[in-house]
């Protein structure tokens, strides 16, 4: 009887995928060297497999423009900007000089380098970008003919297991045989889990040596919204799974995108809102399709620059996406840096505990020009359609009574502007923060409406960073704790006349939908590709049976419970 194991991760990329293991490696690279050459023979090689690759990365990146969007494309740009960079393939140029390194060597010195530098950095964004430098490295190898290319003839539908999947890899994989994904190395922030995400491929991360012990001929049960992967399942556990995996299958087959509004099946309306981080995003999309932004994250104009945008250039990118849906709203959130998302051109101390720092709201009152600055954009803005201004990470109420103060102040100097603008603009905050919860009947009377970031308030509520692999068994949306305080919530914005939504990842996990809807949540809103998904689930459910399979959830002793409960209801259709 096969071994059975049960592991957690990092929940990368949402869905359940039960199959075979279909096992990858990366490229092998040998141990020892032969003596470099001629420095001019072994220049010439490395520029050659420069070419060759570069060519490669932009056959990629323009193929993936077309299919998943700019966003997601994004990492190609990225690796090609790698291959000009100094740090890089000059440094490379350098060792085959003044050591007499063999290209192949010097590239392999360089990228060990490089990469566990950026590893050893603070920030989670930056160091997940030294498994790009690894994937350039690896593609320069090979073609310098130092390198075999990781096996990916895949036959037969599986489950893609491998020490770390690169995103060179991910494209160049049948999709139609790819079940799920799982790595050992990787986070959250990861290209790789970013592509996982766009494909629709249940991705779980992190789980460090366990993969070492996946062996052909083994089962992988994967379930990306929890984090959870289960070597060789049990009899009666991999059936239910592949019930499930089937059903969501099915649904998925059926899915597309229309105009007309998510009813459930007793006729209450849930206003569906998508995800979206910059003018990109609109690549494929009809505003018809969803009733507005639920999120319009505006980190995209601060990072990968060196100097802070100013007003004009933030009116600019606001207007493009405001005009874009009119005249559905869109949700701009002020600027929400710190904790994972950090700017270097800031010049910010390092914070010892960054998601429990200077971030959200908190950065914005810190700096009050900048945030005026942003104010300005957004106000102006919202003379070309309607704007839903929202604050993160507010702990109490008068962060919300000085945020709103600088924005009475920027609506006074904008006069004629602001008048346009004034029918269009309402006023909400982000309930992440446990404190936020708990006083949500005070901060009610002071915005027009609540948004449930679900990702930062679970990770607060079980005290479990959402990135660390160690505690990611702890980080369970699904926990009664959580689930409490997403009621409370609800109960004070509906008792105070204002509306409340979800925007974190949990609305997109058809399991939680059922959850949400049956708690009073009145919007969901989530990335591009789960809209159909969404949209459909709450379609095929009573918000009256809803209501019971919530209080049902609330009283179960832990978030498995609870996750059991919920895909059980999600397998009979409930």
């Amino acid at each position: 009887m096969a071994h059975t194991e049960v592991w957690q991760g990092l929940a990368a990329a949402p869905g359940i995928a039960v199959g075979p293991a279909f096992i990858v490696s990366s490229g092998e690279t040998p141990q020892t060297w032969e003596a470099g050459g001629d420095p001019g023979r072994e220049k010439a090689a490395l520029r050659a497999a420069v070419e060759e690759v570069r060519r490669e990365l932009t056959a990629a990146l323009a193929g993936a423009e077309k299919s998943l969007g700019k966003d997601e494309a994004a990492v190609f740009g990225a690796q090609l900007l790698m291959l000009d960079d100094p740090a890089l393939i000059q440094e490379v140029s350098r060792l085959i000089d003044e050591r007499s390194l063999g290209a192949a060597e010097a590239v392999v010195e360089v990228v060990a380098g490089l990469s566990g530098q950026l590893s050893s950095l603070p920030d989670e964004y930056i160091r997940e970008r030294a498994a790009d430098v690894r994937d350039v490295g690896e593609q320069l190898l090979r073609r310098l003919g130092a390198a075999s290319a990781p096996a990916a003839a895949m036959e037969e539908p599986a489950v893609v297991v491998g020490e770390e999947i690169k995103p060179s890899l991910v494209v160049r994989l049948p999709r139609d045989k790819v079940l799920g994904l799982v790595s050992g190395s990787g986070g959250t922030t990861s290209h790789t889990a970013l592509l996982a995400r766009s494909l629709g491929i249940p991705a779980v991360v992190g789980l460090g040596d366990a993969v070492g012990r996946v062996r052909a001929g083994d089962v992988l049960a994967v379930d990306g919204n929890s984090g959870q992967v289960t070597l060789n399942p049990r009899a009666g556990e991999s059936p239910r799974m592949q019930e499930l995996q089937a059903s969501l299958a099915t649904k998925a087959g059926h899915q597309t995108l229309d105009d007309q509004p998510a009813r459930t099946q007793d006729g209450e309306r849930v206003m569906l809102g998508v995800n979206i981080s910059g003018p990109a995003d609109l690549l494929g999309l009809s505003p018809g399709w969803v009733d507005g932004v639920g999120l319009l994250r505006t980190e995209f104009i601060y990072m990968d620059r060196e100097q802070e945008p100013d007003e004009e250039e933030q009116f600019q990118k606001y207007k493009e996406i405001v005009s874009f849906f009119a005249p559905v709203p869109v949700t701009i959130r002020t600027v929400d840096i710190g904790g994972d998302k950090e700017i270097p051109w800031l010049g910010r101390s390092r914070e010892e505990n960054p998601f429990l720092g200077l971030r959200g709201i908190r950065f914005s009152l810190h700096r009050p020009q900048a945030f005026r600055t942003q104010l300005r954009a957004v106000v102006r803005a919202a003379a070309y359609g309607k704007v839903r201004l929202m604050f993160p990470m507010v702990t109490d109420v008068r962060e919300v009574r000085e945020a709103k103060a600088h924005l009475a102040e920027v609506l006074a100097e904008l006069g004629a502007v602001s008048t346009r603008a004034a029918g269009s603009l309402s006023v909400g905050i982000m309930i992440e923060v446990p404190a936020a919860a708990l006083t949500a009947e005070l901060l009610a009377p002071e915005v027009d409406f609540f948004s449930i970031g679900t990702n930062d308030l679970t990770q607060y509520v079980m005290a479990a960073d959402r990135q660390n692999q160690a505690v990611a068994g702890l980080y369970q949306p699904f926990h009664p704790a959580v689930l409490r305080l997403i009621e409370r919530v609800v109960g004070c914005a509906h008792g105070a006349g204002i509306t409340v939504g979800v925007c974190g990842e949990m609305a997109a996990d058809p399991a939680a939908v059922g959850l949400l809807v049956g708690l009073g949540v009145d919007e969901l809103s989530v990335a591009a590709p789960f809209l159909a998904a969404v949209k459909e689930r709450i379609r095929s459910i009573r918000r009256d049976r809803a209501r019971n399979t919530a209080a049902t959830a609330l009283t179960l002793p832990g978030a498995a419970e609870v996750r059991e409960y919920a895909c059980g209801l999600l397998s009979s259709n409930a």
